[in-house]
């Protein structure tokens, strides 16, 4: 299955690669990306991101240039602060040099000056929403207040609201950095408002955004919040939802933990993933078979908590 994944995944984004040539579906709006960044490449990189942050990000000296890994988490950096139109020139040890473009422009006063903590957090959100456990380039279309309302081709096309993201990485001790995840609406209208299928099984963002093939149960640093929101009426015994607001489109005010599980921290600065329908049913479809889990029946229409019926056989959940 892990296979014909990256199959259909690589054939929609064939060019996909940050500093690479890209199909004309993920150049049409300065929201659409793609999520191909591992977490241990952001992770194994944090004290070189935090460095840069010091400076002005144009012609920053910085260790990230020196290998492969590093060049990937430094695309993301720029893809996730400048704006269109823009873009950031790095110098290798060779006397070459590295150029990579801007898309999403969530700090563009980045580009003169060091980043402040607002952009530190609005970075964070944006880096952390390209997270993908397999680094398999899947196109996303990235949501959050400053960019406004996405266009309606856009909203149509990317119809799955999948999950919000939101923390602060500029930190050279991993203890010292948040990495926080809540799961979307799509997610609770096919799993439940708790986003797991059983006590035994992984949580959907667990798999998402911290599984490997060989370790589907690593810890990457991720805090799993649960439920961005609650759709539906209170569920008695269920925590409340991460966030405080849902526009519809994108979350805001989200919590390190939910609302109600007492005094938590509030995170302005969120990053909804919403991805094209046909890409979250494959991802939603390997996840249920590694549980060992089915769906009969599809997502109701009177919310998610109306009743995706979905079963597991305790044999081959993990």
């Amino acid at each position: 299955m892990r296979r014909s994944l990256l199959t259909a995944l690589c054939a929609i984004c064939a060019a996909c690669s940050p500093g690479g040539e890209e199909p004309p579906e993920l150049t049409t709006s300065s929201s659409i990306s793609f999520n191909s960044l591992a977490p241990a490449q952001l992770s194994g990189n944090g004290v070189a991101v935090n460095a840069l942050a010091a400076g002005p990000l144009a012609g920053a000296a910085t260790d990230l240039v020196d290998t492969e890994d590093g060049r990937k988490v430094l695309s993301y950096v720029v893809r996730c602060a400048l704006s269109e139109g823009e873009s950031a020139v790095f110098s290798l040890d060779d006397g070459s040099t590295v150029s990579y473009d801007g898309v999403l422009g969530f700090a563009p006063a980045w580009a003169g000056a060091a980043l402040d903590a607002t952009g530190k957090r609005w970075m964070s959100a944006c880096l952390l929403a390209h997270v993908n456990a397999f680094s398999i380039a899947v196109p996303i279309s990235v949501r959050a207040w400053p960019k406004g309302e996405p266009s309606l081709e856009e909203s149509t096309s990317f119809e799955v609201q999948e999950a919000a993201f939101y923390g602060d990485i500029f930190a050279d001790d991993p203890a010292d950095r948040h990495m926080h995840a809540c799961f979307g609406y799509h997610v609770a209208a096919l799993l439940g408002y708790d986003g797991d299928i059983n006590e035994d099984s992984l949580d959907y963002l667990q798999y998402r955004v911290c599984a490997t093939e060989e370790e589907q149960d690593v810890d990457c640093g991720f805090v799993r919040t649960g439920a961005c929101f609650n759709w539906g009426p209170p569920i008695e015994g269920v925590a409340s939802q991460a966030c405080d607001e849902n526009s519809g489109n994108f979350y805001l005010d989200c919590h390190d933990r939910p609302i109600g599980e007492g005094e938590t921290v509030t995170w302005p600065e969120t990053v909804t993933v919403h991805l094209l329908r046909a890409d979250f049913d494959r991802q939603m479809e390997e996840y249920l078979e590694a549980e060992g889990c089915t769906v009969d029946s599809p997502p109701c229409e009177g919310g998610p908590f109306c009743a995706s019926a979905v079963t597991c056989n305790a044999s081959d959940a993990n």
